[in-house]
């Protein structure tokens, strides 16, 4: 066996080990998108901090899938994330409307309750 032999079975040992590492990182980062999807799905109003969490996953999975050309699913995968960002946006969009439309009947009824209130007062707590 001489060098170049050596040489060039090393250089395709690190190779397949190089592949199956961009296959690892590859996956990883698809089932990454699998579960924020699931957390995307059920909405913010069950855990927001998990739903923020699952949103910035999404973002870094675009950003590194974006700049993956070689992949062929690649593009899909980036779809598939804009297409969730999307949804999760709009879905923090309806509960954050939500939530100004039931502070302000809150705010609605308080400023109805004192206004009534306030007649049936004794006049020292005026």
């Amino acid at each position: 066996m001489d060098l170049q032999d050596t040489t060039s079975g090393l250089f395709s040992s690190c190779f397949l080990k190089g592949m199956w590492c961009a296959f690892y990182i590859f996956l990883c980062s698809h089932l990454s998108v699998v579960q924020a999807e699931a957390k995307i799905l059920k909405g913010p109003h069950e855990d927001l901090e998990n739903y923020l969490e699952a949103i910035d996953n999404l973002r870094r999975n675009i950003q590194f899938f974006g700049s993956k050309k070689g992949f062929k699913s690649s593009d899909g995968i980036v779809v598939h994330a804009n297409n969730l960002l999307a949804k999760a946006i709009s879905k923090l969009e309806d509960e954050f409307r939500q939530l100004l439309l039931s502070y302000r009947y809150l705010c609605l009824c308080l400023m109805f309750f004192f206004s009534h209130v306030k007649n049936y007062l004794p006049t020292w707590t005026q």
